[in-house]
């Protein structure tokens, strides 16, 4: 699924676990209509991911189409054009790129080789092979800028959801709370720990059995998660707003702001996360797929550190990277220091199967902690606040891209400015549009997972404890 095209995602235009089972028929329609809701969260979810990813790769793969222009742009320069050889090492590398991206493919972009024959013809051939490139360049940011109002509208219907399923929650948890109550003070659980998978899933993070240390940890973890996505994206909104301005007057100085834009956000984002979250245990970071030191040194990032655990089997992965420019445009010494912050799953072993049995108190501490989240939800409410600005400042910078695409391509290839420029807008529209989907669907969407987790907790526990209960 992961290889589905932008294109195709566009034209073809687990939230966490089951719901409870409560058997009185005032929340029947409560269950009903929380199993739909929930559904759909998933759907939307899914979507999220596939089109941001595809945006991404489609980003990724306009970058490589730019090295085969910057080759023929240079190639009009020296007076030649594209020979015969490069411009068949051409044709191959843009049609490769454009199947890759679901582009109809049965008239190439490159004419025949042979047309590259005599300096006339090259010339011109190279000429609409620039021309060519750049057309498919702009389709490309076309369509990731229709991905950006996707998404949008996407996360609108998951917040839609989240917001309108609260009342269904309390009523849920309301009728827990009302059935262990009505439980004698002396009931005592007949089983110490409750054998059920689908909720040690949500709190394990490796083989070894779930305690109740680990399920507080996650708790406090998780339920900080809607203010740190909104402190996020609004650090991310205001980098997208000093680019959204435009480059007018004094590139050089306002590319220098940029620059330091990402210093500021890798200090504060740094520190949010240490004020915020646990640090994640080594053994819990064993556990996730594909983790280990030398995996992140490969990346060629410069520091990376993980926080949590959280309900669903996911750590936040915070790294650092360095990189180099021209002194032009730092006012320093040319290095600029990113981070690039997401939550990453952590790989569960099916073996962790137990999770400590609630007591009657603590079924209701658990419900009234979900009564007050759901009635609450005010962190979920300014955060969607925070993403109608993260999507408006990120449609302006798609569009300064286009725009940019709309400049004779000469100029981004000479003009070291106007290219830097460039490439900074590209940069800052895919950084922030993956901060739109971590922090605007996968965040909140923890926050979901452990509303339900406590849910089907509480209500897990009260059929173990009514099973030993005497009235």
């Amino acid at each position: 699924m992961r290889n589905r095209s932008l294109m195709f995602i566009l034209e073809g235009a687990d939230n966490g676990g089951n719901i409870p089972e409560v058997s009185d028929e005032e929340t029947e329609q409560a269950q009903a209509e929380l199993q739909n809701d929930s559904e759909v969260i998933s759907e939307i979810t899914e979507e999220a991911y596939l089109g941001t990813d595809a945006a991404v790769d489609s980003a990724d793969a306009a970058e490589e189409l730019e090295a085969v222009q910057d080759v023929a742009v240079k190639a009009l320069e020296s007076g030649e054009g594209l020979t015969e050889q490069t411009a068949e090492v051409a044709s191959i590398a843009i049609e490769s790129i454009r199947n890759r991206l679901g582009f109809d493919t049965s008239v190439r972009l490159v004419p025949a080789t042979e047309s590259f024959g005599n300096t006339n013809s090259r010339v011109f051939q190279t000429k609409m092979v620039v021309e060519g490139i750049t057309d498919t360049l702009k389709k490309i940011w076309l369509n990731i800028k229709t991905w950006i109002m996707r998404l949008w509208d996407k996360i609108r219907q998951f917040f839609a959801k989240l917001l309108g399923s609260s009342s269904s929650r309390v009523k849920i948890a309301k009728s827990i709370k009302d059935r262990a109550a009505a439980l004698p003070s002396s009931a005592e659980p007949k089983e110490k720990t409750l054998k059920d998978h689908g909720l040690a899933s949500k709190v394990s993070m490796g083989d070894k059995e779930v305690s109740t240390t680990d399920i507080e940890k996650i708790g406090k973890n998780t339920s900080k998660l809607a203010g740190f996505c909104e402190s996020v994206l609004a650090l991310h909104n205001k980098e997208a707003s000093i680019i959204g301005a435009g480059f007018t007057g004094k590139p050089e100085e306002a590319l220098r702001n940029i620059f330091k834009s990402y210093s500021d956000i890798t200090k504060s984002i740094s520190s949010l996360s240490q004020s915020s979250f646990d640090v994640a245990a080594p053994g819990v970071l064993d556990e996730m797929s594909g983790y280990s030191e030398k995996s992140d040194k490969k990346m060629k990032e410069t520091e990376v550190k993980y926080f949590g655990p959280f309900y669903g089997g996911k750590v936040l992965r915070v790294a650092k990277q360095e990189t180099k420019v021209s002194e032009t445009f730092t006012g320093g010494d040319g290095k600029i220091t990113k981070v690039s912050v997401e939550f990453k799953n952590v790989k569960k072993s099916d073996k962790t199967t137990k999770i400590p049995a609630l007591t009657r108190d603590q079924i209701i501490v658990y419900c009234n902690e979900v009564i007050a989240e759901a009635n609450s939800l005010d962190g979920i409410k300014k955060l969607q606040k925070a993403l109608d600005e993260q999507q408006k400042n990120l449609t302006k910078t798609a569009e300064q891209v286009l725009s940019s695409l709309n400049s004779a391509s000469s100029e981004l290839t000479s003009d070291k400015t106007a290219r830097m420029n460039f490439e900074v807008t590209k940069d800052i529209v895919i950084d922030n549009l993956k901060t739109m989907r971590e922090f605007g669907n996968t965040g909140p969407a923890m926050v979901l997972v452990g509303l339900d987790f406590k849910l089907n907790y509480a209500s897990a526990s009260l059929r173990n404890l009514r099973k030993n209960a005497t009235t």
